[in-house]
């Protein structure tokens, strides 16, 4: 019984140094173009058996048969080199200090040279891929990682970083999903109840970091690493009626189809081109797609089908959608009296998915509405709506333009990292997959 009773308060006293080894000063990597003329960046997930899709969110398993296909366009006909090369990152996107032949096999560089130009575009650009891993790099541990790509074999002149994970598969996990949350009941929020089973029982007993993240639909401005567990046992962890881990239900993003320059697609009001635009530094395409007027939707949950934020490129009538597909020139209004205690952002994976000046709405004073303009590549795009106030919390709320309903079907996904006290780096023994589910109450 003395013995139990030691073995309890160890695991209470060694395993949480929840997060504590991590700087959150360091700066944090994140999938991004880094300069203006790079612009659809994506990363998809394909492999012999499974195509590539595009709308994976994908990660890779350790020693896995599954790949990265990278791809992304240099807004002009003139050819660049690029380089990339991949760093191990801690748990919340910062570098750590593991040395490279501890993370690597292969070369410390690769070079992308599967390029082509684009085909009877306005907006002449060159369309640059590459698979991961490949022939010339593998990754041989888990954990989160960055592609680095840059210019002219220069490291300082880095043009986008792709963020990506690679499980190990250490560990499983099981969640529910309910609507009775901690502070209301079938209301405006969702609650996540969750167990990790370890494969190790005893990796609790020697543990520098251990942490639980959850994202809910890729959004990083509501990302939460999770407090430690409300149980604690010699093989499992568990979150049950934590508050930290009740989200906003929000509302089913709303989308537009722009795959026709001639044909109105859902959302679209209307498509000009305008002969007479200037030059407007790398951005050259005349074409511009207004969109239909959009309203407020805090009157009662609606259920529509969607993708979670996700986007496809698509043009109508091609072979080729990645060379064939235009650039234009998108244009959102919604219509609204102007709020002065926070901003509206569009929140997507187009956008980033977390709050920037890049996607935040202007307020328009003779229209009385926010509008929003986008230079996207053609093909179907999701959003939502979301209100920030920086003095008020950290998190952007969908409550005061779409409504916020349990009843919402979101994408979780929980991810669960370790770094035992022998360990150099924060591993990553499982991920898990929540998507468009029934909620239990």
């Amino acid at each position: 019984m003395k013995r139990s009773r030691y073995i309890v308060w160890a695991l209470l006293l060694c395993l949480f140094a929840w997060q504590s080894s991590v700087s959150f000063a360091a700066e944090k990597y994140r999938t991004e173009a880094r300069v203006p003329d790079i612009a659809t960046l994506r990363v998809l997930l394909s492999s012999d058996q499974l195509p590539s899709s595009s709308l994976s969110r994908p990660y890779l398993l350790l020693n896995g048969e599954a790949g990265l296909d990278v791809s992304f366009d240099q807004l002009s006909h003139e050819v660049h080199y690029y380089t990339y090369t991949l760093r191990h990152l801690n748990f919340d996107w910062t570098p750590d200090d593991l040395m490279t032949q501890e993370f690597l096999s292969g070369d410390l560089t690769a070079e992308i040279t599967d390029f082509e130009h684009s085909h009877n575009t306005q907006q002449l650009y060159t369309h640059y891929r590459f698979t991961f891993p490949n022939e010339q790099m593998q990754p041989t541990v888990s954990g989160n990682y960055a592609l680095i790509i840059y210019e002219d074999n220069d490291p300082d002149r880095v043009v986008a970083t792709v963020c990506f994970c690679v499980v190990e598969q250490g560990a499983t996990i099981q969640a529910k999903l309910r609507s009775d949350t901690d502070i209301e009941y079938a209301g405006r929020y969702q609650q996540l109840d969750i167990e990790v089973d370890l494969h190790d029982p005893l990796s609790t007993l020697n543990t520098r970091v251990s942490a639980l993240v959850v994202e809910q639909n890729n959004r990083q401005d509501n990302a939460v690493i999770a407090p430690r567990p409300s149980f604690i046992e010699a093989q499992r962890l568990r979150w049950q009626n934590n508050r930290a881990l009740i989200f906003e239900g929000g509302n089913e993003y709303r989308h537009i189809d722009m795959s026709s320059e001639y044909f109105m697609g859902q959302g679209v009001d209307h498509i000009t081109f305008d002969h007479s635009a200037p030059q407007n530094g790398f951005f050259t395409s005349g074409y511009h797609a207004y969109l239909f007027e959009d309203d407020i939707r805090t009157g009662g949950y609606i259920y529509n089908e969607d993708a979670n934020g996700r986007y496809v490129i698509n043009k109508e009538r091609t072979d080729d959608d990645d060379i064939d597909a235009d650039y234009m020139w998108v244009h959102w209004l919604l219509p609204a009296d102007l709020w002065l205690d926070g901003g509206i952002y569009l929140m997507g994976d187009a956008f980033g998915n977390r709050i920037a000046p890049a996607n935040r709405m202007h307020y328009d004073e003779n229209l009385r509405a926010y509008v929003f303009s986008a230079y996207l590549k053609q093909g179907g795009y999701e959003w939502l709506y979301t209100f920030y106030n920086s003095r008020t919390s950290g998190k952007a709320s969908t409550e005061r333009v779409e409504g916020s309903y349990w009843q919402t079907r979101n994408h979780y996904r929980i991810y669960y990292y370790y770094q035992g006290v022998s360990d150099r780096y924060t591993r990553l023994l499982c991920v898990k997959d929540m998507e468009n589910i029934l909620i239990a109450n």
